[in-house]
């Protein structure tokens, strides 16, 4: 087997780790979703509040598509990191409405008619999603998802030997601006405290706020974290 994704991360390993950045960032998205012959390839990491962390994007409608999912905590991908099995959607048309109904009219405005979510995993533990989206309804072939298999495997060992490499330093996912969605964990913590109630209900109620004025999460959590929006415990509405 010499597929395009194979040869690609054989390139990355012959140069070695001479390279700037960690390994997955050394390693181009959008030349991956080339290789794999999808229109785009996203990876996002779990976090203790459940809500998933952006790290690994090839082009700004993937970053959107995650960001759909990771608002309504619906479609493919929260599908796959709450049950830890593939979630293949090769048709969103044909998915019936009951399964992610707010998901489903948003993601078709988007452009998106096909979506397959593999959780990245070691062993036992499940520490992130990858997933790869077309525009075009259809499977993927047995040798490209031949290929979306192996660029998971490849990216779990990138992610795992990134933090073996900095156990003893401050790793990359630590570093200031490395987290896309830093302000999303602050705010959950902030309506934790405003409502009185644990983060995973904290979450919900923001993402809900989020769903009903037409708003990605991440910008409502902007708005909690600069104090220009409150949720108080007898509703939730902007206080400003």
């Amino acid at each position: 087997m010499n597929s395009a994704i194979l040869r690609l991360l054989r390139g990355l390993n012959a140069r070695g780790a001479g390279g700037s950045g960690t390994g997955l960032r050394r390693l181009s998205a959008r030349e991956c979703a080339a290789a794999l012959g999808v229109d785009g390839v996203v990876v996002s990491l779990d976090a203790d509040d459940a809500a998933g962390e952006l790290v690994w994007s090839s082009d700004p409608l993937s970053s959107r598509l995650d960001e759909l999912q990771f608002t309504l905590d619906e479609g493919p991908s929260p599908e796959c990191r709450a049950t830890g099995a593939a979630v293949f959607a090769p048709d969103l048309a044909v998915v019936p409405q009951t399964r992610w109904p707010r998901f489903l009219p948003d993601v078709a405005a988007l452009g998106v008619l096909a979506v397959f979510a593999i959780p990245l995993r070691m062993v036992a533990i499940r520490f992130g999603t990858l997933t790869c989206h077309n525009a075009a309804a259809g499977a993927l072939r047995p040798t490209q998802l031949a290929d979306v298999l192996t660029l998971t495997d490849a990216v779990t060992l990138m992610l795992v030997g990134d933090v073996a490499a900095d156990a003893d330093a401050v790793g990359w996912l630590d570093q200031p601006g490395a987290l896309h969605r830093a302000d999303v964990h602050q705010a959950t913590g902030m309506v934790t405290v405003q409502l009185g109630v644990g983060p995973a209900e904290a979450l919900l109620r923001l993402r809900t706020y989020a769903w009903h004025h037409n708003r990605s999460l991440l910008s409502v959590a902007r708005d909690v974290v600069s104090r220009e929006l409150r949720f108080e415990r007898d509703r939730d509405h902007d206080q400003g």
